[in-house]
């Protein structure tokens, strides 16, 4: 009778991601470093509450708001003329941490706003915990 030999690590990091869990610890650092709370514990178990409600209504659980996409256009629309380059789009998805595009955003020299932000948060989306 052959044991089969478990690597402890491979398991762990299954279990993390099969609960999501890499990108709820994500979420719950980048919005701690970001507030710096006083109470941090106490503040981690609101955060907690509140992705719970989100979860519980059926709303996706992202770092980022649309809000805060419309505000990434206009770092990359230096010029504001309403539009970016494919390669800005691509170095805005590189700013949130997106790596590997599976949005389909249209060949085109000029990118603009709602293709932008439409395009960008239905990649957050995805990425949703």
């Amino acid at each position: 009778m052959s044991k089969t030999i478990v690597d402890p690590r491979a398991e762990a990091m299954k279990y993390l991601n099969q609960h999501k869990l890499l990108a709820l610890f994500d979420i719950l650092g980048a919005r701690l470093a970001k507030e710096k709370p006083q109470h941090p514990n106490d503040f981690i178990s609101e955060e907690l509450g509140r992705i719970a409600q989100l979860k519980a209504s059926g709303q996706p659980v992202t770092l980022f708001s649309k809000e805060d996409v419309e505000t990434l256009f206009s770092t990359f629309d230096i010029t504001g003329k309403g539009f970016v380059s494919p390669l800005q789009y691509r170095k805005a998805l590189t700013a949130v941490g997106i790596q590997d595009e599976t949005v389909a955003v249209p060949a085109q020299d000029r990118i603009d706003q709602a293709l932008f932000v439409d395009s960008l948060y239905a990649e957050i989306i995805k990425r949703a915990f």
